[in-house]
C-alpha cells in the first residue's frame, strides 16, 4: 500500500490486470491511468458521462442497490443505487453466491424463448456458484468506522473475480475493501491513498479484518510504503 497522490505515483507503475476506480466523484476529470486489461468504475447518474467521455461505452454495467437512500435534494428522489461500469476483459461470470443446486442435473425447457422448435428433453448442471447479476442489493456500510462510502466486501470480491487474474491497482484506496479482497484471493495489490489518516485506518482495517476471518493468510506481496 502506498501513501501519496495517485496521479504522481501511477505513472511509474507496470500494467495491471485490473484497475479499480472509486474516486471522489469530483476527481474524475483529472484521472490518467497506466495500461490496464480490465477497468471497474464506480459512479452515479451525475458523473456517469465523465467516465464514458474518457473510456467510452462500457462492456457491461452492475447496479449496486441500497434501500437506505442517499439524500441529494428536496426536489429529487433519494439516490438508492450506484452505477458500476465494467471495461475490458472479463472472466466467467459464475462468481456469485454459492449455488445450493450445484452438481445436480435440472430439467430445461424444450425450446428457446421466442421459438417454437422442440429440442426434446434437456438438462443442465448448475455450477458451484451462481452467475453475477446486473443488480446487486446490499445496504450501505453506514456503521463502518470509515463511513458510508465503504463498499460491501462480497460485491467487491465478485467484481474482482470477474475482472482480475492476479493483480489489482486501487488508486483511491479509501477504506481498503479491495485490499482485504485481494489478500483473500492471493492477488498482487497496489493501493494508493492520499489522505494520511484514511491511509492509516485502511491499512489497519485490512490487517484486522483479514486476521479475524477464516481465510486469513498474510499475502507476502502486500507491504506498506509511507
Amino acid at each position: 500500500m502506498l501513501h501519496g497522490d495517485c496521479h504522481e505515483l501511477m505513472c511509474d507503475l507496470p500494467e495491471q490486470d485490473l484497475i479499480f476506480l472509486d474516486p471522489p466523484f469530483d476527481a474524475w476529470a483529472n484521472i490518467s491511468l497506466p495500461q490496464w486489461q480490465s477497468l471497474i468504475c464506480f459512479t452515479n447518474f451525475q458523473n456517469r458521462e465523465k467516465v464514458t467521455d474518457q473510456f467510452g461505452k462500457p462492456r457491461s454495467e452492475v447496479i449496486w442497490h441500497f434501500k437506505d437512500g442517499r439524500w441529494i435534494s428536496n426536489k429529487l428522489p433519494l439516490m438508492c443505487h450506484e452505477n458500476i461500469l465494467i471495461y475490458g476483459n472479463t472472466n466467467e461470470a459464475d462468481v456469485g453466491e454459492a449455488n445450493k443446486d450445484a452438481g445436480t442435473a435440472i430439467k430445461k425447457g424444450r425450446s428457446y424463448i421466442g421459438k417454437d422448435n422442440d429440442l426434446g428433453d434437456r438438462q443442465y448442471i448448475p455450477k458451484q456458484r451462481k452467475q453475477l447479476k446486473s443488480v446487486y442489493e446490499h445496504p450501505r456500510m453506514n456503521k463502518d468506522h470509515l463511513g458510508s462510502w465503504t463498499k460491501p466486501l462480497p460485491l467487491i470480491q465478485q467484481l474482482t473475480e470477474l475482472c482480475a487474474e492476479t493483480s489489482v491497482l486501487d488508486p483511491f484506496m479509501g477504506s481498503g475493501t479491495m485490499g482485504i479482497v485481494c489478500n483473500k484471493l492471493g492477488f498482487n495489490y497496489i493501493g494508493i491513498e492520499k489522505d494520511e489518516r484514511t491511509f492509516e485506518m485502511a491499512c489497519e482495517r485490512i490487517y484486522q479484518e483479514n486476521r479475524q476471518m477464516d481465510f486469513f493468510a498474510p499475502n507476502p506481496r502486500m507491504e506498506i510504503v509511507r
